[in-house]
């Protein structure tokens, strides 16, 4: 109807332009439908006419008038009115409203689908967590709007593919790999193993180095006394860690280091990757680092942005110019220790996804990732590539609280309540819904008592009861035999669906493919979480004040049952996009 509406004022508008005598052009004048608050005022409103008034030096309330008076007429609009000081309010026939009934149930799946991203290609990055550690409650909110994202776009006619970025190649691989290494010799028997205290401390570490000690015995065993002195008290822990690193690699350089390493990788990737499919998180691609070093990919990138002149060299080191390109510093690319830093990896990964052709690339990054946008952004521009095309979203972590304890979520300090524990102590569906349900850029705390409630205080609880309620009323119906058939022109009873709660309900679901379309264009999820809670609310309050199997009208109860069939098409494709699913008994 919002279709409707734009179509009538876009043929009235193109006439007056022409009638006030002026150069404007139709085509510059943006018009936006949107739905009143208050419902007395129309099911649509359009504020054009105050656009207008600067343009053709008129009253916006004259300008209305003019816009109504060339409006054609359309069956579907009952009666259109001016509001306040020119807006301009469409009242929609109440057979058009209904029919929207008949088009839900026909569609089914697919009513809310869109074709707006039709041959549009998008590559959504996110999660990519370092493999150095099982994935916590942290990086959940991520992995559910990522998913969730991803689904409401391939919704909208969007080809989607989503990517994993396995930091595969760094400096956190070799502490993982040394931590393994020094737990693993505690597991040999060595005695007073020194373990530094910025090494990974968590239990999964000592369950890495018992498979290591299981399959190789004691073939990457060194007695303690010939290890690296290290001081976890000393200020320079980190140069300590580099050296045990170096000691480590060249000491099992005939042993092969790489065991050790893809021990440690392989265990934790594939339990990131068991951990994201149970959580309902699927990815087309797993990128490794380790991709970029074999192609000369950040070679190239280096020497094209030398080329740029977008590089320079100071204390040793090759850094990016960032500022001329609104960083707040410049950002050093390879230490001086001939090093590459992550951000020079990162580059390159970057220019691997342009390489890659996608018509949207989209980062879905932490909060802490706040400082690294404007430097990622220079970069990509200092290499010719579109940042148009290029966008980041950023999502706070969620603190874990229970009771009034906040728990603790750093991966090296091994203390962390883990994404697994998360599901198995308050299932799946309510972990997404709750970590969907407030904007991805504001900071949640996590309310574990309150997901495992099941009370109308738990909105996925909430919103699942209202579907489950539905499912109850048609079986029942089916049952009692008060349902109509399949040969019924059940759409000649629509009309009767008059009263309030059976029009608000009919708005609501009005307004789903609305949401799709917002946030394609807002990235806002959490909209369609308090969407599914109204038409929820609409829902029960409907069943609570309207008879529907005890209604004496055979025509009036087959509309009802109709409406609500309906309502539990829309529950289910929305549900389904936040990765949940629509229970039909609770």
């Amino acid at each position: 109807m919002k279709d409707v509406c734009y179509n009538l004022l876009q043929q009235s508008l193109d006439i007056i332009i022409k009638k006030y005598n002026t150069t404007l052009q139709s085509s510059n004048i943006k018009i936006v439908i949107s739905n009143p608050v208050d419902q007395n005022l129309g099911d649509y409103s359009c504020n054009v006419s105050l656009q207008l008034a600067k343009h053709l030096k008129d009253s916006p309330l004259n300008i209305a008038h003019n816009l109504i008076d060339n409006l054609p007429s359309h069956p579907m609009i009952e009666k259109i009115e001016i509001g306040g000081i020119g807006f301009i309010n469409f009242f929609v026939s109440h057979n058009a409203k209904t029919d929207l009934i008949e088009s839900i149930l026909n569609l089914k799946n697919d009513y809310g689908r869109l074709k707006i991203g039709e041959g549009q290609k998008i590559l959504l990055e996110f999660v990519s967590a370092n493999p150095t550690g099982p994935l916590h409650v942290g990086h959940g909110r991520g992995a559910a709007f990522g998913s969730s994202l991803a689904s409401v776009f391939k919704f909208a006619g969007f080809a989607v593919e989503c990517e994993y970025y396995v930091n595969d190649a760094g400096r956190q691989m070799d502490i993982l790999s040394i931590s393994v290494w020094l737990r693993y010799l505690d597991l040999c028997g060595e005695k007073n193993i020194n373990f530094p205290k910025n090494a990974y401390q968590g239990d999964y570490i000592w369950d890495i180095a018992a498979t290591l000690h299981r399959e190789y015995n004691d073939r990457f065993s060194i007695e303690s006394n010939k290890l690296p002195k290290f001081d976890s008290n000393s200020d320079d822990i980190e140069s300590q860690m580099d050296e045990l690193i170096f000691f480590c690699k060249d000491f099992l350089q005939t042993r092969n280091f790489d065991i050790v390493f893809q021990t440690a990788l392989k265990t934790i990737l594939n339990d990131i990757k068991k951990d994201l499919s149970l959580f309902g998180v699927e990815y087309n691609n797993w990128f490794s680092e380790k991709i970029l070093f074999a192609g000369n990919h950040i070679d190239k990138i280096i020497k094209k942005l030398n080329i740029n002149k977008r590089t320079y060299k100071k204390d040793g080191a090759l850094w990016f110019s960032s500022t001329k390109m609104g960083d707040t510093k410049d950002r050093v690319l390879i230490k001086d220790n001939k090093q590459l830093t992550y951000f020079a990896t990162d580059i390159a990964y970057h220019v691997d996804k342009y390489q890659r052709d996608y018509d949207q690339i989209i980062n879905i990054w932490g909060a802490d990732h706040h400082g690294y946008m404007a430097r990622m952004r220079a970069a990509i521009a200092s290499l010719g590539e579109d940042e148009s095309k290029f966008k980041i979203i950023l999502v706070q972590f969620a603190s874990l609280y229970r009771g009034e304890i906040q728990l603790p979520m750093t991966t090296r300090g091994g203390e962390f309540v883990t994404l697994k524990e998360l599901r198995n102590e308050i299932g799946t569906e309510a972990a997404r819904f709750f970590y969907l349900m407030r904007k991805c850029d504001q900071h949640m705390k996590f309310d574990l008592k309150l997901a495992k409630q099941k009370t109308q205080d738990n909105p996925v609880y909430y919103i699942q009861y209202a579907h489950a309620r539905i499912c109850s009323i048609l079986k029942k119906a089916k049952q009692e035999n008060k349902i109509y058939s399949s040969n019924d022109n059940i759409q000649q009873y629509f009309h009767l669906l008059e009263q309030k709660t059976e029009k608000d309900l009919i708005a609501s679901l009005e307004k789903f493919p609305q949401q799709i379309n917002m946030i394609v264009n807002t990235t806002h999820l959490h909209k369609l979480c308090y969407y599914l809670q109204q038409l929820a609310k609409l829902l029960h309050i409907f069943y609570n004040s309207t008879p529907i199997l005890s209604c004496d009208r055979n025509d009036t109860r087959y509309a009802r049952l109709a409406l609500i069939s309906a309502v539990a098409i829309v529950l289910k494709n929305g549900l389904k996009l936040l990765g949940l699913k629509a229970a039909e008994k609770m």
